[in-house]
């Protein structure tokens, strides 16, 4: 009988059958021992190391010649040389964008953002960044706003109104 497989002893339950402080149904943590598995991924990329060398030499001299004629070849070289150095994921650029630390609104700021990416100061993918914050944000203070005026109707209001339902929603889609 294995380990696991063994009864717990009732010494370790109270008379309800559950179990007493500092017991547990199984001994140690369950991922405490298990090995790592390697993806697929890691394990082309595995193989393929002892080969570098070789698959670097062979696209830069196909590259220097010019010799783009066999395309398959090339195509196996890279897609070899991909699992081996992937492409780096973007670290992210600092942007100063002009005018969006002055303007008041979210709106200016918006508009400021897509100035600069129309204007070529900020790239289109860093002024994508840059929007999707101020949506973040705007997300935020819209909560924060609605939590503070929640909090003014309770103080004022004393007790909560009744809610009165609706007539039912009709959903047209299900008539189709």
């Amino acid at each position: 009988m294995a380990e696991q497989d063994k009864p717990i002893p009732t010494a370790l339950r109270d008379s309800r059958g559950h179990f007493l402080p500092g017991q547990q149904a199984f001994r140690g943590h369950p991922a405490v021992g298990k090995r790592h598995h390697p993806t697929r991924g890691e394990l082309i990329a595995a193989a393929l190391e002892q080969h570098r060398p070789e698959l670097v030499d062979r696209l830069l001299g196909i590259a220097l010649q010019g010799d783009m004629a066999d395309t398959s070849t090339v195509r196996a070289l890279e897609v070899a040389l991909s699992r081996l150095a992937p492409k780096p994921k973007d670290s992210g650029e600092m942007v100063a964008i002009p005018g969006l630390a002055d303007a008041v609104t979210l709106e200016g700021k918006a508009r400021a953002v897509i100035e600069a990416v129309a204007a070529g100061e900020v790239s289109a993918d860093a002024g994508q960044r840059v929007l999707q914050l101020l949506e973040i944000y705007r997300k935020a203070v819209a909560h924060d706003d609605m939590e503070t005026r929640l909090r003014a109707l309770e103080a004022a209001g004393g007790a909560a109104r009744p809610v009165v339902e609706a007539d039912p929603v009709i959903d047209f889609e299900d008539m189709i």
